[in-house]
């Protein structure tokens, strides 16, 4: 595999490799990470080649129910579609309303996944386009919502967004781009590149709603760490290097904030930017915390793993002791969950 990798520079600021510094090496599972020092980006390195990217989603990519090993006969399970449909509606549509009249707005619904979101837009008035990679995804918003607007792509394009190849018209521009579904930036090859081509697609005062994890909160411990994610996440990102990346691609930040309502194995950013109006003045770029920082929050991290999986150790033992003694009651309740 690793031949088919491509290797650039840091994707936020630029940076060469001489100023990367390595947190996580290399396994089957997942991509070796760094650090750029200067703007804290956390990468993998080397980045996957796109054909490697599609591969992966095509043969391996298991947390959507709409990719390849999980949907069967072309659509996803219904069944399994709640919790996507309980995200649309509780937690997204509310944060689009607040910001947004979606009556008779254009609107590009970047990985709209089975369309839960991109169906109410609809309904509420808006012109929709949707994105989606998973092609059983695409089929449900086709054959099931009857939404004619949602068009596949693969992640490797996310970030050139080729609409026109689509047979969209990307002349006219949107009102909004909504990336509240799920989280792509971590996802995709380059993120710098794909919120320019958002900022170009946008008309002027139009807004980008996104969604992205925070690698930084972890809630659940499920894995030795907070890289062990597999090889679909290209970046892991925290809400300083994403509000770095809004500030770069030229947006105007109406909010970036860690969401108390999305909550995921992480702590989830919600982010509402909007490109500027003619004439209005540039934002100056914040300061977002230090290299510094960021190892020092890894080291915290690290330790409270270490002192989780020695607590669930305890568990376990004290569990299969009660048992042995008949104590199956007492046995569940101090079990680990």
């Amino acid at each position: 595999m690793s031949e088919a990798r491509a290797t650039t520079g840091c994707d936020l600021c630029g940076a060469s490799p001489g100023d990367w510094e390595l947190l996580a090496e290399e396994s089957p599972d997942n991509c070796s990470v760094v650090m750029c020092r200067g703007c804290t980006l956390m990468q993998a390195a080397p980045r996957l080649a796109p054909s490697v990217l599609d591969d992966f989603y095509d043969d391996s990519f298991s947390f959507d129910h709409g990719s390849p090993s999980k949907a069967v006969g072309g659509l996803p399970d219904p069944a399994r579609l709640a919790s996507e449909e309980g995200l649309a509606l509780e937690w997204a549509l509310p944060i689009l309303r607040r910001h947004l009249d979606l009556k008779e707005r254009r609107v590009l619904d970047l990985r709209c996944r089975s369309a839960a979101l991109s169906a109410v837009l609809v309904q509420e008035g808006s012109e929709l386009v949707g994105v989606e990679p998973f092609e059983a995804n695409v089929n449900h918003a086709r054959q099931v919502r009857g939404l004619e607007g949602v068009w596949p792509l693969p992640f490797s394009r996310f970030h050139e967004l080729p609409l026109a190849e689509l047979g969209i018209d990307d002349e006219r521009g949107f009102d909004a781009v909504n990336v509240l579904a799920h989280h792509v930036l971590a996802h995709v090859l380059s993120p710098r590149r794909l919120l320019a081509r958002i900022h170009e697609l946008l008309v002027p005062g139009g807004l980008l709603l996104l969604d992205e994890k925070d690698v930084l909160l972890p809630v659940r411990y499920k894995t030795r760490s907070v890289f062990d994610t597999g090889r679909a996440h290209q970046f892991h990102l925290t809400l300083a290097t994403t509000l770095r990346y809004l500030e770069a691609a030229g947006f105007e930040v109406i909010d970036c904030a860690v969401d108390a309502g999305r909550i995921s194995d992480f702590r989830h950013i919600r982010a509402v930017a909007r490109k500027p109006r003619a004439g209005a003045a540039e934002a100056p770029m914040g300061d977002h915390g230090t290299a510094l920082q960021v190892r020092q929050r890894l080291r915290d991290l690290d330790r409270s793993w270490s002192w989780q999986k020695r607590v669930r150790r305890r568990q376990h033992q004290l569990a299969k002791q009660l048992r042995r003694a008949g104590l199956a009651r007492a046995a569940d309740r101090v079990a680990p969950r």
